[in-house]
């Protein structure tokens, strides 16, 4: 494999993973890392698409072998290990982070802790008992003086095995007790109803002896606890469909290919009416689309399955046919890994992102002006310090913003094209990770989508244009809510959300806080790209 061949896959796997692609992203990233062991940012992006903490903090530790001057990996490595060392050692009753966690003893964990679980453990035991047992007048302190002998029976026995030298002798190595997951929430766990094989007693935890009332004993039976049955679980209401003022024409991709979610044929959707028209060429499926302002043309990337590239093309609606994206600056410079096309509004432009040859530099923001000005050049390259993504105009097309990524932290940015000025208007370093980012028909307001540092899924959220406001959470539909676009009215803020596992389309009404649905079947992936008028 070519330095080239591994750029590029390197850079797709970390397109893949800006789109929440993980197994896509895993996949390419592996790869670079196979190929090249001492690839930094090969191993960087894979830590942020790995599943297991372990895992992500072995990855960072590469990281940090091939560069110890990477603050950012640092960082993170140190949040991991940090999570992961309370992971290891519960405290009894707080909940972990993050969704399913659970908590490991690890082989310093004191007897004074295993016994703590262990009177929890049989207060859930006795807990039916106790209920019963106020069946027939008997008050909870009554009932618990009852078996108070049987309780600390088996907590003192408990304790002797625990110590060292307890046990049995069979010979078996104690060792796997170590592997064993331990729940977290054992402070909630101790008040859930035990099933009907909890709610009999072990003939050792309570003798003929401690039970005054043997009769008593009948009456606890699994017949006891079906009855009380939980209360019925609430099925989400489905939003509404998009009302008549949600005007305008949408790009989207929009299929159920589903090894590529991302990489559909591409539609134009009328949102109030759900009535699509495909405009892509035929057996064609790609992402990014872009309609121009006046509705002639679009740019996409077309995704090479043969090869598993991208080819940026540029698709006349009328007859679908299409050429090499290209042809707009006639090759008069070579620019590959072209991403994220986006028609400015005055439709005398064109901004891309991508890597010149003859600058060796990352990810850059082009601007193709289709008429330019005497001795101006066709093609303008705006040099970064990162790799840059999702440039979007504003209404007026004086400027764009965009996301750039630089020693793993990213940032939104604006360029005004004029006076060909950089400003960086989100300075939260990793708090939020930012992309795709939207103007505001008044272009007082950017929405973006952000993952929040610490978390796997996306939201929208919204911020001043000037970058005189931090960002605020507006939007936290699904697990990944991505591609906020604002109606040509800025009445609503248009998203695509995996609420019902598949990416759809939903509305988000700013003036009532309300929710729409525009394609929501649940058999397709929906991503919206572009709304214009």
């Amino acid at each position: 494999m070519t330095d080239q061949d591994l750029q590029e896959l390197l850079r797709e796997g970390i397109a893949a993973a800006r789109a929440r692609n993980k197994s896509l992203a895993r996949q390419k990233l592996v790869q670079v890392v196979k190929v090249d062991p001492n690839n930094e940012m090969g191993w960087f992006w894979l830590a942020s698409v790995l599943d297991g903490t372990e895992e992500r903090i072995k990855s960072l530790q590469r990281v940090l072998k091939i560069n110890p001057d990477n603050q950012k990996a640092r960082e993170i490595l140190d949040r991991l290990l940090a999570k992961q060392t309370a992971a290891e050692v519960p405290t009894g009753a707080a909940p972990k982070e993050g969704r399913g966690t659970r908590g490991r003893l690890t082989p310093e964990a004191t007897s004074e802790t295993e016994m703590e679980k262990t009177t929890v453990d049989l207060n859930r035991m006795f807990a039916p008992v106790e209920k019963a047992l106020g069946r027939y007048g008997l008050s909870q302190r009554q009932a618990r003086l009852v078996f108070g002998g049987g309780l600390v029976f088996v907590v003192l026995l408990c304790l002797i095995i625990l110590l060292p030298g307890g046990g049995s002798d069979d010979g078996e190595d104690d060792s796997t007790a170590d592997d064993t997951a331990v729940p977290t929430d054992i402070a909630q766990n101790a008040t859930d109803t035990p099933d009907s094989e909890t709610t009999e007693l072990p003939p050792t935890a309570v003798t003929p002896e401690d039970t005054p009332t043997a009769t008593l004993t009948p009456t606890i039976t699994p017949t006891e606890t079906a009855t009380e049955t939980p209360p019925p679980t609430e099925t989400p209401t489905p939003p509404p469909p998009a009302p008549a003022e949600a005007v305008g024409r949408m790009v989207i991709v929009s299929g159920a290919q589903s090894s590529e979610p991302m990489n559909q044929p591409v539609f134009i959707l009328e949102p109030s009416t759900n009535i699509l028209t495909p405009i892509s060429p035929d057996q064609s499926r790609g992402q990014n689309a872009s309609l121009s302002p006046d509705g002639a043309r679009f740019a996409m990337l077309e995704y090479n399955s043969r090869f598993g590239r991208f080819d940026p093309l540029v698709v006349f609606v009328g007859n679908r046919s299409s050429l090499p994206l290209d042809t707009l600056w006639f090759g008069e410079v070579f620019v590959e890994n072209i991403s994220s096309p986006a028609w400015a509004p005055s439709n005398t432009m064109l901004a891309f992102t991508g890597n010149a040859m003859s600058s060796g530099a990352g990810q850059n923001l082009f601007i193709n002006f289709f008429m330019p000005g005497e001795g101006e050049p066709r093609i303008r390259e705006v040099p970064s310090d990162g790799n840059v993504s999702d440039p979007a105009w504003a209404p007026n097309a004086s400027r764009i913003v965009y996301a750039m990524e630089s020693s793993g932290i990213t940032d939104l940015y604006v360029y005004e094209v004029a006076a060909q000025v950089v400003t960086q208007i989100t300075r939260n370093e990793a708090t939020i990770v930012e992309d795709s980012p939207d103007w505001s028909p008044d272009e007082s307001r950017i929405a973006f989508s952000g993952t929040r540092e610490g978390t796997t899924g996306s939201d929208i959220y919204v911020m001043p244009a000037d970058g005189s406001g931090e960002p605020e959470l507006l939007i936290n539909y699904g697990e990944n809510d991505i591609n906020p676009r604002w109606s040509p009215d800025g009445r609503f803020i248009a998203f695509s959300s995996d609420v019902d596992g598949k990416f759809d389309i939903f509305l988000y009404d700013l003036q009532t806080d309300t929710f729409y649905s525009v394609i929501s079947d649940g058999t397709t992936w929906d991503i919206v790209s572009d709304w214009i008028r």
